[in-house]
C-alpha cells in the first residue's frame, strides 16, 4: 500500500482499520509521521513494528469501564449514552435483537428502555464495530442487561461471535417456556 499526495491521509485511516479494527484510538498525525515520510514515500523497514505497537495501544484503549447515563434506546440492542461532552453510541455484546421494523422489535426495545433508560450503568467495552459503535456489556445495579434481554427472549444470543455459555443456556431456557420472540410462529 503505497499512496501519495492527498491519499496520505486515507492511506493512514486505512491502515489504522486494518491492523487495529478501529481508527479512533490511535491519533492520525502518529501514524501519519511513523510511516510516511516527507515527501509521500512508505518506510518500509518500520512498518511491521509500528503497526503492531498501534495494536498494542489501541487494545488497551478500547478494553475499558466507564460509568455513564443512558440517554436513548436506539433498538433492542443499542444505546446511545452521554460520554464527555458528547454521546457515544453502544451495541450490546454477544446479543442480537429484532429491529425496530421486525415483529417484536418494539416489544424488544421497549424491554431494554424500561432496564435502563435515564439509569446509571456500567459499560465494559470489548471493541469497535465498523458502524463506529462500541460493543459492550451493559450493568445495571448488578444485573447483566444483556444477558437479561436474552433471558427475557427479547433477543438472540450471537453465538457466532462468542462462546458464552450462560448466554446460551438463557436463550435455551426462553425457547423452552416459549418466552417472548420465541412465542412467535417464526422467531
Amino acid at each position: 500500500l503505497i499512496m501519495y499526495g492527498n491519499y496520505q491521509e486515507r492511506a493512514v485511516m486505512d491502515l489504522r482499520r486494518f491492523f487495529c479494527g478501529y481508527d479512533r484510538f490511535v491519533p492520525l498525525n502518529l501514524v501519519s509521521s511513523l510511516v510516511f515520510r516527507p515527501f509521500g514515500r512508505r518506510t518500509n523497514k518500520f512498518v511491521p513494528t509500528i503497526m503492531l505497537l498501534l495494536c498494542v495501544f489501541s487494545a488497551a484503549t478500547q478494553a475499558e469501564t466507564f460509568n455513564t447515563q443512558i440517554l436513548a434506546v436506539l433498538d433492542g440492542d443499542t444505546v446511545l449514552v452521554k460520554r464527555g461532552a458528547g454521546t457515544l453510541s453502544i451495541r450490546l455484546a454477544e446479543i442480537d435483537a429484532p429491529e425496530k421494523a421486525q415483529p417484536f422489535g418494539e416489544t424488544s426495545k421497549k424491554s431494554l428502555s424500561d432496564m435502563v433508560m435515564g439509569k446509571s450503568v456500567q459499560v465494559v467495552s470489548q471493541s469497535m464495530d465498523k458502524y463506529g459503535r462500541m460493543v459492550a456489556h451493559l450493568t445495571v445495579a448488578g444485573s447483566d442487561v444483556n444477558a437479561e434481554q436474552i433471558r427475557l427472549g427479547m433477543a438472540w444470543e450471537y453465538s457466532h461471535f462468542h462462546s458464552n455459555k450462560a448466554l446460551i443456556a438463557l436463550q435455551k431456557e426462553a425457547q423452552s417456556v416459549p418466552r417472548g420472540l420465541w412465542a412467535l410462529s417464526n422467531p
